[in-house]
C-alpha cells in the first residue's frame, strides 16, 4: 500500500492592496502577521509586523516615496502559513 500526501492549500490569507502608503490584506483568523516585501532583484525592501492582525481585511501603513516604482513581491507570513503574489507599484 502507498501512502501519499495530501498538499493542502491554505486560502486563508489574500493580498487586497499595495499602495506607496499601505498594504492590505485579508485573514481568517487573528494572530501575528508579518508583511515582507521584495524587489526584483530579490533584496528585502520592507517587512512590516502586524502582532494583533483581527479576522478580515487589516491595513499595515509603510512609507514608500523613496522607492522605485516596478514589480515586487509581497509574502504575508500569519500563524505559519505563507503567501506571496506580486504587485506593482506605481
Amino acid at each position: 500500500k502507498v501512502q501519499t500526501n495530501n498538499v493542502v492549500r491554505n486560502n486563508d490569507i489574500a493580498l487586497r492592496g499595495f499602495t506607496r502608503k499601505a498594504v492590505s490584506y485579508s485573514v481568517k483568523t487573528p494572530g501575528k502577521t508579518v508583511v515582507t516585501i521584495m524587489n526584483a532583484d530579490g533584496e528585502q525592501v520592507a517587512r512590516l509586523v502586524n502582532d494583533g492582525a483581527l479576522a478580515g481585511i487589516n491595513t499595515v501603513a509603510w512609507d514608500a516615496s523613496n522607492i522605485p516604482s516596478g514589480r515586487y513581491m509581497v509574502s504575508i507570513d500569519h500563524n505559519g502559513s505563507v503567501s506571496g503574489k506580486f504587485a506593482i507599484l506605481k
